[in-house]
């Protein structure tokens, strides 16, 4: 009896210490899921962890911000990755959810922001708040009445909010309308994500605002006067930035084609094709970023690392100037493509089927994008630079800036942005994450070993175990 009562004090005396370690054990995990992320991600292409990019932003911060999702209920997708933002950023980084059905009185709390709506996530920190919705972190296309899941954009919308509400300052972009231009929702997406306020301007019946760091131009289909010439000279002159998108199918503008030869700046009315570097059609072929000194600096960026784009329905761009440079304006290519394409003349009248190259075609690469800087110099004799960035508008449409998992576009107008914005600090370019599906492939000698392991060595396992524990306790 003895012997029995000892053992069995010795046994509750273990499952009380393993009982001990259990509570301890969660208590410290605890603690340390309060300041740390502890959970592994296992999709292929990393879909809920932090990418490179937004650690080293998050590293950096020396500043506290509010996250606050405004939803009923706790969303577990919405939470893991605040965790992971607050655990990467030193504690900096808190988050609650509010309902915005019981909270009426949000626009008191986080004043800028207009409306407030259910799924919507406010970043706020001492100097102002911006608000997107939880829906602009996926991009979603729609295939046969279903929607597909293309990319996963979390820490795009979370880090340009984050970057956006630390700035010292905000920048402003004007689009200008009146000219029937095409209306490009990613493009001006793009520039509220770097830092931008957009804002319209009718040239007709307003100025453009003293504080505009950069004016808009796409796609306009019917030309300019003499007084809106004026006022985006005058604009220009005194050190502003422009960036026009010209579309393939724009004729007649001469009032605009001649303030644009003033830059140096001619798009030819050519339709440019490529049967051997395409997107499955020769109209929407490959483009290539190129740069030099005179160009933002990402351009050159990009052209040594050699990023290739998608343009669809390209026109020519070339320098008026036999050398590139007039006074103080310098002309310089910053997309071509390459040296298998070949333009036709007439633009959007070549017939389709006449696409195949014929005699009297122009060889490529030819310009597509170009950059023109004018250096100017301020009463203190400290110079400053302003930039007319001229680009085909297939390069920039939403249906490919959208598409930013499979071209290379959005870092283009992307590189742009954060150069022209005189606030922006060298904010960082984050891809979108591609929601593939990876499939597992699994070996023969896997297979085998995952057999053995199942079929043989686990049951053996459980009968040595049970064998051990019977001889134990006959003889106690």
């Amino acid at each position: 009896m003895g012997k029995k009562l000892k053992y069995g004090g010795f046994s509750l005396l273990i499952t009380a210490i393993f009982l001990a370690a259990i509570v301890l054990f969660n208590i410290f995990a605890g603690i340390l899921t309060s300041r740390f992320y502890l959970k592994a991600d296992l999709t292929a292409m990393k879909l809920f962890s932090l990418s490179s990019e937004a650690e080293e932003v998050l590293r950096n911060l020396r500043e506290d911000i509010e996250v606050v999702v405004l939803t009923p209920t706790e969303d577990d997708l919405m939470t893991n990755i605040l965790q992971q933002y607050n655990a990467a950023a030193g504690g900096r980084i808190s988050f609650r959810y509010l309902d915005p059905n019981l909270n009426p009185n949000l626009s008191e709390e986080y004043p800028g922001i207009s409306a407030f709506t259910e799924g919507d996530v406010i970043v706020k920190s001492g100097r102002r708040s911006k608000s997107f919705n939880m829906r602009a972190m996926i991009t979603q296309t729609y295939d046969a009445n279903m929607e597909v899941v293309q990319a996963f954009n979390a820490d795009q919308e979370l880090i340009y909010a984050i970057q956006y509400v630390l700035n010292e300052e905000v920048a402003h972009a004007v689009f200008i309308g009146g000219h029937e231009e095409a209306e490009n929702a990613a493009l001006r997406t793009m520039l509220e994500r770097y830092g931008y306020e957009c804002s319209d301007v009718n040239l007709v019946m307003e100025e453009i605002p003293e504080d505009t760091d950069l004016v808009i131009i796409n796609a306009p289909t019917r030309d300019f006067n003499d007084f809106e010439i004026e006022k985006l000279d005058v604009y220009m002159g005194s050190g502003g930035n422009t960036i026009v998108g010209y579309d393939f199918q724009t004729t007649g503008l001469t009032a605009f084609d001649q303030y644009l030869a003033e830059w140096g700046v001619e798009v030819q009315n050519q339709l440019i094709l490529d049967y051997t570097y395409n997107f499955n059609y020769p109209y929407f072929l490959g483009a290539r970023v190129v740069g030099d000194a005179n160009t933002p600096a990402s351009m050159s960026l990009y052209g040594e690392q050699q990023v290739a784009v998608g343009l669809l329905y390209g026109r020519p761009i070339r320098s008026v100037w036999p050398t590139g440079e007039q006074g103080t304006r310098v002309f310089s290519p910053i997309l071509t493509t390459f040296e298998t394409s070949y333009a036709k003349d007439g633009g959007n009248q070549v017939a389709p089927d006449a696409l195949e190259q014929a005699e009297g075609d122009v060889q490529g690469p030819f310009t597509v994008g170009a950059s023109v800087r004018q250096s100017q110099y301020d009463d203190a004799d400290n110079q400053f630079d302003s930039y007319m960035i001229v680009l085909n508008s297939g390069l920039i449409v939403n249906e490919i800036l959208e598409l930013s998992t499979q071209f290379n576009n959005y870092m283009v107008p992307a590189g742009l942005l954060t150069d022209l914005n005189p606030y922006s600090g060298g904010d960082v370019y984050i891809p979108a994450k591609p929601a593939v599906s990876a499939y597992l492939e699994v070996t023969p000698g896997q297979v085998t070993s995952v057999l053995v392991i199942l079929v043989i060595l686990v049951p053996l396992a459980i009968i040595i175990a049970g064998i051990l524990t019977w001889r134990r306790r006959k003889n106690l």
